[in-house]
């Protein structure tokens, strides 16, 4: 189970031999060889409990993707293939990572015995302090890598390698002390091996590789003590009693839902049964609205109908269907080269009247001839054509009047007296 931490909590290092806290307030780290020996270095009465690479255990398998609540119980039967100790002696958890690879989606196993969890907790407990998490302290160096990175560092009586690659921690071991320089390098070139990152960034200590030291610009130790922990390392019992209290807080939850849905239903009928009775009332009412609106509406259908037909006289009567722009422009295009328009005259109900000057006579009839085949005009009729002069060039005035489609003719009214 993952476990989000306070900023700033101390972290205590457990191991077979010592103990240590590291306090991220001041970045230092207290060693002794008891729990009392250093409690006056601990602030407060929380800390994250860092299992030391001989007292747990770590390793990489693979697991479909999938919910962290459907692996569990897959990798709970493989705990005694993956570690050195039954599945009923062992606590155990794991973090999915984002490395997939053939097999499937890499997870970083961690296990501990339980009968070392109980004495740390007992132990914690004669102090006066509480584990907020349990955790392998090589799970930091994952959770600052980027890269293929191994990180070196002196564990007290050995030689601690931990190395992440492909983004999970594939190698964290303590290669048992004191070891020379070139002993060290052997021990590191082994892991790298083991973790197939031959290429890998090394960070150590100093002192303890015989090529120069490289500084880790982020501690994995700092980052356990203020970072979201990927895992948390807890006794069987205490996760059983979990699982049980969240199973009893569920069948509270559910039977307070069907209480609700009873109570509810029963209000819900009531509330029908009073909306039944009210709805059959209005309906009613609604029946004598809509039979004395159907009955104005028919009347009122019966006034409109003479009042659409004088509509539609006049809409036909007033507006015109091709609008004078339009009609101008067409008249403008349909012009041939050596003709010009000079007048336009077009009004309701009345013929248009074109007139013009053209280079010649032939020009006239091509014009009116271009008229007369475009379908916005019938009845066109050249009214005349005179010849005239425009500084000593010889030119055709001419007039020519057409009926524009949809402009309705107006009846005139014949005068009195005259002839049918």
């Amino acid at each position: 189970m993952s476990t989000k931490v306070a900023v700033a909590t101390p972290v205590l290092i457990w191991a077979p031999d010592r103990v240590a806290v590291y306090d991220p307030a001041t970045r230092k780290t207290v060693v002794g060889e008891t729990l009392g020996a250093i409690r006056h270095a601990i602030p407060g009465d929380k800390v994250i409990v860092a299992l030391s690479r001989r007292s747990s255990f770590v390793r990489t398998t693979h697991v479909p993707n999938a919910a962290k609540a459907d692996l569990a119980p897959m990798l709970a039967l493989r705990v005694a293939q993956l570690f050195p100790i039954e599945a009923s002696e062992a606590a155990f958890d794991f973090v999915s990572t984002d490395a997939v690879e053939a097999e499937g989606r890499v997870a970083v196993v961690a296990a501990v015995p339980a009968e070392t969890l109980r004495t740390i907790n007992a132990r914690l407990d004669e102090h006066g302090l509480s584990a907020v998490a349990v955790i392998p302290i090589g799970l930091g160096a994952q959770l600052v890598a980027t890269d293929d990175t191994a990180f070196v560092e002196d564990a007290g009586e050995g030689l601690g390698i931990d190395v992440v690659s492909r983004g999970a921690l594939r190698v964290s071991r303590e290669a048992p002390g004191p070891l020379s320089a070139e002993d060290a390098q052997a021990e590191l070139d082994r892991s790298l091996a083991l973790a197939r990152a031959k290429e890998a960034q090394v960070y150590a200590s100093p002192g303890l590789l015989p090529n120069g030291v490289v500084q880790a610009p982020n501690s994995p130790l700092h980052a356990l003590a203020t970072s979201a922990l990927p895992l948390n390392l807890e006794l069987p019992e205490v996760g059983a009693r979990r699982e049980k209290a969240k199973e009893r807080r569920q069948r509270f939850v559910t039977a307070a839902i069907w209480l609700a849905v009873l109570l509810y239903g029963a209000i819900v009928f009531l509330d029908w049964n009073d909306a039944t009775t009210r709805a059959a009332e209005i309906d009613k009412k609604r029946s004598a609205v809509l039979k004395e609106l159907k009955d104005n509406a028919g009347a009122a259908k019966t006034r409109l109908d003479p009042l659409e037909a004088t509509d539609l006289v006049l809409t036909q009567a007033l507006e015109a269907k091709q609008p004078p722009g339009d009609v101008a422009l067409v008249l403008s295009e349909l012009c041939p080269s050596g003709v010009w328009l000079t007048g336009l005259s077009l009004e309701r109900g009345k013929l248009a009247s074109i007139r013009g000057t053209a280079m010649d006579g032939d020009k006239v009839a091509a014009y009116l001839e271009s008229l007369g085949k475009q379908r916005r005009f019938r009845d066109v009729k050249l009214v005349f054509a005179n010849n005239g002069q425009i500084d000593q060039t010889s030119v055709v005035n001419f007039s020519i009047s057409a009926h524009v489609v949809g402009n309705y003719p107006v009846l005139e009214v014949k005068k009195a007296g005259a002839k049918k």
